[in-house]
């Protein structure tokens, strides 16, 4: 048995490493923990219910369905017939006429059927979850993977009384979207490796109730790998301590992953997802790094429970993502099937590692002993930077500007030490940091760009 097993190992680290990696952490993964998902919703989203028009979609595939119900409008009346568009290799995609009708068409909420069924298959394979979790799993398709995240936000989180887990610095979409909510943002420390499991299991182990005048968190958000804005990725290991407190804790995992597949090293890192033998992780996918962000589409997976709270809320708010870019990109992923998939990728991941080892000489040479940063971005588009200076707001808003050169300030990714359930004067936080993209400049830009601010810096 064990010989067979070493054999198998081996073959499918020679063919697919990730998944030897998988097998590997899995047999030491905690067991399964039940969850009462109602207890985490909140009231609002307790209170949505399904649209019986909405509900009428699934039906119209039926053969010999007769529909005087929803209020579709007649393809007939459309003026586009067909669909087409050119790919960098100079091939052709077309949708066909029926393709046509149904991407111009209202669809499910959830997505085009075969566009769900396509990604969900995806999911599965790339990360495959514990059985359990696995046949529990829904996927929803949204319009880019912020809207789905703010979706889940507003599912599981009640306005003015609960707390949120953020690492610190944590991505501004997401803070964008929890401030008017007013609740309590609790910065979990970070270093040049992310989120620092000690920290937060310290935390969440010295919660007072009492003091803090809140429930205990029961949520977290987290980007894993190749984070906006620090560039860190989590190690399997800190990823294994993170889901374990979370287990130990009974928090709902909001795992932010749009740069997996920006990721560095020769294997991507095992996500949450793929340990997940709760149920207890909610994951968002994007498009937009990997294919295109006008096309603005992303995706979340997990159980079924919340899942289907998120499909309610986009019956209300904005019935169903693009048909056009929905099957646009379902063209595009049938063409390349999965080997051509990750072959774009690879493409796509050697170009922003050029750009990062570009980036990374230029700061080098221009910021050593006026700022520090992480010399080891391993996935993503971004840098984290500590200058020599006290409060980067307006070096950065306006003498940098004034030297055209553009920078985020730190304070968008750091919510002050405020309790934002009731403070609502919109004060930022002091921060030496700021955030710089290496993904569109050239080298020789890059290059320019950094000698501007080093010589602010003097």
């Amino acid at each position: 048995f064990f010989r067979h097993s070493l054999s198998i190992m081996q073959r499918m680290r020679v063919r697919y490493p990730e998944k030897a990696l998988r097998l590997q952490f899995k047999r030491t993964m905690t067991a399964s923990v039940a969850i009462d998902y109602d207890s985490f919703l909140s009231t609002s989203s307790k209170l949505r219910q399904p649209s019986p028009i909405r509900a009428l979609q699934p039906l119209l595939s039926i053969p010999g369905m007769i529909s005087l119900g929803g209020g579709m409008p007649n393809p007939s009346s459309f003026p586009i017939s067909g669909m087409s568009f050119q790919l960098q290799d100079g091939q052709t995609l077309s949708l066909s006429p029926e393709e046509t009708n149904a991407a111009l068409q209202y669809s499910q909420t959830a997505g085009l059927p075969g566009l769900n069924q396509h990604l969900l298959e995806m999911i599965k394979e790339e990360h495959a979850p514990p059985s359990a979790t696995a046949e529990n799993l829904r996927l929803c398709v949204t319009n880019g993977s912020q809207e789905a995240a703010a979706r889940a936000m507003e599912m599981l989180l009640e306005p003015g009384q609960d707390a949120v887990l953020l690492e610190s610095p944590t991505y501004s979409g997401a803070l964008a979207a929890l401030y008017p909510m007013r609740v309590k943002l609790v910065k979990v420390p970070t270093d040049l490796g992310g989120l620092v499991p000690e920290e937060l299991g310290m935390l969440l182990d010295q919660w007072d109730e009492a003091k803090e005048q809140c429930r205990k968190p029961r949520v977290i958000y987290t980007i894993p790998t190749g984070s906006n804005p620090s560039g860190a990725t989590l190690s399997l290991e800190r990823r294994q301590a993170l889901y374990k407190i979370c287990q130990r804790h009974n928090i709902i995992i909001l795992e932010d992953d749009p740069y997996r597949y920006l990721d560095f090293a020769p294997t991507r890192t095992p996500s949450l997802l793929s340990m997940d033998t709760d149920g207890r992780v909610l994951r968002f996918d994007s498009f937009s790094k990997i294919v295109s962000s006008g096309l603005r589409l992303g995706f979340v997976t997990g159980p079924s429970q919340l899942v289907d709270r998120i499909v309610l809320h986009g019956q209300a708010v904005s019935l169903h993502p693009s048909g056009v870019s929905q099957a646009m990109l379902l063209k595009l992923l049938q063409h390349w099937g999965r080997d051509g998939f990750e072959s774009h990728v690879a493409q796509v991941v050697a170009f922003y590692r050029s750009q990062r080892d570009a980036f990374l000489r230029s700061a080098k040479k221009h910021l050593s002993g006026k700022a520090e940063w992480n010399e080891d971005i391993q996935a993503g588009m971004f840098a984290w930077f500590k200058l020599n200076v006290n409060d980067t707001k307006e070096l950065i808003s306006k003498r940098a500007v004034d030297e055209k050169v553009l920078f985020v300030p730190g304070d968008a990714f750091i919510p002050a030490d405020v309790d934002h359930r009731h403070d609502t004067s919109g004060v930022m936080a002091v921060t030496p940091y700021i955030r710089a993209a290496y993904s569109t400049a050239t080298p020789e830009d890059m290059d320019e760009a950094l000698q501007r601010l080093s010589k602010l810096l003097e």
